[in-house]
């Protein structure tokens, strides 16, 4: 299975930060672990949940013996949950495999969006592959994401429509302009229909247009507007939004969405430090990828 992921994600490694272990989330353990991990002296309730200190903070992790988990270090990574072996990672599986992107309420991974490393996709190393045990959500037996109404996207047309929009952030300094020129470029291949040149082709000739419209901007966001672009090509690649009701266009839409949140974190974007804006990027994953993820809420608000 190939897996994909962004080039400024594969180096990612836990840097124990704690903030996953701090943030007071139910934790569920697999009933399959419950026995090995009783080997280790580590017994689960019957709620099979991880438990937790009235801080919140999870009662596995060391935080005064170099920020580590206690199944971590007796068990090693395979006797982890599956939600603590998985984050940061946001993963949708599909015909074309696995795609990656990561959820930046870790702030080390917020941190490496700030690097120089050119914005692309590219086969994630075993390490972020989770060595292909991948979870997430599985589109590999459902229709393919909405183009318009009435209209599937092929695959093709797809893996073009994330590499165009990614390249489109590569090292933008105006995120706005960025999200403005995605924005229209969608909605101006959400017009093609079968029988002429391929999706694939008309996808690239749309963001073609869009960035020739675009002149690039300023560099705001106190000089970090690339950081805060690399932010936002983390939500349009790999993205659930993709199977709500509008489909490419719930992409760009959850994008947007991502740049309105964050620049409600900040009170002066054209101030805003390194530490600030990954404070920012930190609070708004939480909110759009934890606390009422936008591309999960409405796929289950029928249900």
């Amino acid at each position: 299975m190939r897996v994909r992921c962004l080039s400024v994600h594969a180096p990612y490694r836990c840097a124990h930060a704690g903030s996953c272990c701090r943030a007071g989330w139910a934790i569920p353990v697999e009933e399959a672990l419950i026995a090995p991990l009783r080997t280790i002296g580590i017994h689960i309730g019957p709620d099979r949940l991880a438990p937790a200190e009235p801080d919140g903070q999870c009662l596995f992790f060391e935080a005064g013996a170099g920020r580590l988990c206690t199944i971590h270090r007796l068990g090693g990574p395979s006797l982890l949950p599956s939600a603590c072996r998985h984050f940061p990672r946001v993963v949708v599986r599909d015909p074309r495999g696995a795609s990656v992107t990561l959820s930046h309420f870790c702030p080390t991974a917020a941190g490496l969006l700030f690097g120089r490393v050119p914005l692309a996709i590219v086969d994630a190393p075993p390490s972020l592959a989770v060595d292909g045990a991948l979870e997430g959500l599985d589109a590999t037996e459902v229709l393919p994401p909405l183009l318009a109404r009435g209209v599937l996207i092929d695959w093709d047309g797809y893996s073009a429509w994330e590499e165009a929009a990614v390249a489109l952030f590569d090292g933008h300094p105006d995120p706005e302009r960025a999200v403005d020129a995605l924005v229209r470029a969608t909605d101006a291949c959400r017009a093609w229909r079968p029988g002429g040149e391929t999706l694939a082709s008309a996808v690239r000739r749309a963001f073609a247009d869009a960035r020739s419209g675009d002149r690039g901007g300023t560099n705001c966001w106190n000089g970090q507007g690339r950081a805060v672009s690399a932010f936002l090509a983390a939500h349009a690649f790999a993205s659930w939004a993709a199977y709500e009701p509008d489909g490419l266009r719930s992409v760009a839409g959850a994008v947007e969405a991502a740049l309105g949140t964050l620049r409600g974190q900040i009170e002066d974007p054209d101030s805003v430090t390194r530490e600030a804006l990954i404070a920012a990027m930190s609070a708004t994953d939480l909110r759009l990828r934890h606390a009422g993820p936008v591309g999960v809420r409405s796929l289950f608000s029928d249900a």
